[in-house]
């Protein structure tokens, strides 16, 4: 059947055409009067019948758009992982290099020089290190660039400055602004750590799927999406199936990307349903810190740092950097007691395989919330300051989305961990080589690291990346 949202087909029209779409499908929701103080689970209940009502004539416009523009394939990729882990930052970070290394970084250094504060003495070094990166990498390195920095590929975003959030950051992306009229309804379920309705979300990635296509892209990498079990059945049955039966073929991988080392990594690719089992465990751990932290021996204000700071919203602005540097190391010493408390809880199994992945994730927890800590330490992100709501949504992730990943076989990048015997430490640089090492590995198992191009790459790429995380 043909969508009952026929498009225009001029690209000026395209982000008109959709936003109209989000306020018509949300006209029910928005006639709530006080939205504001609504209960997330309230308007989550209208969400999920808005967006079931929306997906089939959805999937119907992505197959209108591919007749259209003569698309008989194209490709889906996710990547998951914990809030923190840095999905964002290498990504952003392959595409500097990717600039730097065919001699198009003049732009980057400026914003080097301008935003990070980096010197001409650093930035010269850096121009001597990408001097010595071959132009042409080899196969598999051009495959991995293709994985994480693909300039063809477009972004959905579902968090912070994207499809439900389009205003989180000081300048709204122009791609988002269709999605402000929703704003009200999906921030008054984002900002108490709770997931807006799978239907809803998969109605409006599949929205926005079309809207990618409509502008030329058949790779379109989703940030986080699929979430859950149902939302990845949507995708590997619903839309794939419905797709295929229009002569369409959609092509979905996923990737795992954990703050662990490389013998976790293992472990969990040889014995995912006892992997599996953690993650739950470690998810049910993580609600218990977030609603009943005395449970485990904590007091409200150890995940409160605003009211442990006595920082009021009204005072926020000129308490801030109050909250970056005292905060960060309140939650930085949390992190290290959270690494042992989970440790305990997951260190019960009797199988010694179990008891390292077990190890290996309270390692991770720990290296997460030290990134986290991190990132307060240079944004000041308001959000960051309640651990409460983070322990929430890591609680969603080990529950919800991990298993995902685990269950439909995702290649797991283990992106730097601090050894599972020691305190939590960001391990930025472990971080670089472990995807890279990951991601070559994935292409090509016989992948020689011993070669000069990709010694060059990593020694350039690490020292990006330190640029990349320092705001």
């Amino acid at each position: 059947m043909d969508s009952k949202f026929p498009h225009h087909k001029s690209k000026e029209n395209i982000d008109i055409f959709f936003e109209a779409i989000i306020q018509e499908t949300l006209k029910p929701v928005v006639e709530i009067e006080d939205t504001e103080n609504a209960h997330p689970e309230e308007l989550n209940t209208l969400l999920a019948r808005l967006g079931e009502k929306g997906i089939e004539d959805a999937i119907a416009l992505v197959a209108e758009v591919c007749k259209e523009r003569n698309i008989n394939t194209f490709n889906l990729q996710t990547w998951i992982g914990p809030q923190g882990v840095g999905k964002g930052a290498i990504a952003d970070t392959m595409r500097w290099v990717q600039k730097i290394i065919n001699g198009k970084g003049d732009e980057l250094y400026e914003i080097f020089s301008k935003k990070y504060d980096i010197d001409e003495n650093k930035i010269i070094k850096i121009k001597e290190k990408a001097s010595i990166v071959p132009g042409t990498l080899d196969e598999t390195l051009k495959k991995v660039f293709d994985i994480v920095a693909n300039p063809k590929a477009d972004t959905i975003y579902t968090g912070t400055g994207g499809i439900f959030y389009p205003q989180g950051k000081a300048i709204p992306d122009k791609r988002y602004v269709p999605y402000i009229p929703q704003q009200a309804v999906t921030v008054a379920i984002l900002r108490e750590g709770f997931l807006v309705d799978e239907k809803w979300t998969s109605f409006l990635v599949t929205l926005e799927i079309a809207r990618s296509l409509l502008y030329g892209k058949n790779a379109i990498e989703l940030d986080v999406f699929p979430r859950t079990m149902s939302q990845a059945e949507y995708i590997n049955k619903r839309l794939a199936t419905d797709l295929k039966d229009k002569g369409i073929t959609l092509i979905h991988k996923l990737i795992h990307i954990e703050p662990i080392d490389s013998t976790t990594a293992e472990l969990i690719s040889k014995d995912r349903k006892g992997a599996l089992d953690i993650y739950l465990k470690l998810g049910k751990i993580f609600i218990e810190l977030s609603e009943r932290p005395e449970m485990h021996g904590y007091k409200e204000e150890d995940f409160n740092l605003l009211k442990a700071l006595g920082i009021e919203d009204k005072n926020y602005d000129k308490e801030k950097p109050r909250l970056m540097i005292e905060g960060s190391e309140r939650m930085r010493k949390t992190a290290v007691r959270i690494k042992s408390t989970i440790r305990e809880l997951t260190g019960e199994n009797t199988e010694e395989n179990l008891k390292r992945i077990g190890l290996g994730l309270s390692a991770s927890a720990g290296t997460t919330l030290y990134r986290v800590a991190n990132r307060l330490s240079t944004q000041g992100r308001k959000d960051d300051a309640s651990l409460s709501k983070l322990f929430r949504r890591l609680s969603a992730y080990y529950s919800d989305t991990a298993p995902v990943a685990i269950k439909n076989g995702a290649n797991i990048i283990y992106a730097g961990a601090s050894d599972p015997n020691s305190q939590p430490a960001t391990n930025y640089l472990d971080a670089v080589e472990g995807t890279l090492k990951s991601l070559s590995t994935m292409v090509n198992a016989n992948y020689n690291f011993e070669n000069n191009t990709y010694k060059n790459l990593l020694d350039l790429t690490k020292e990006i990346y330190l640029i990349r995380v320092s705001k």
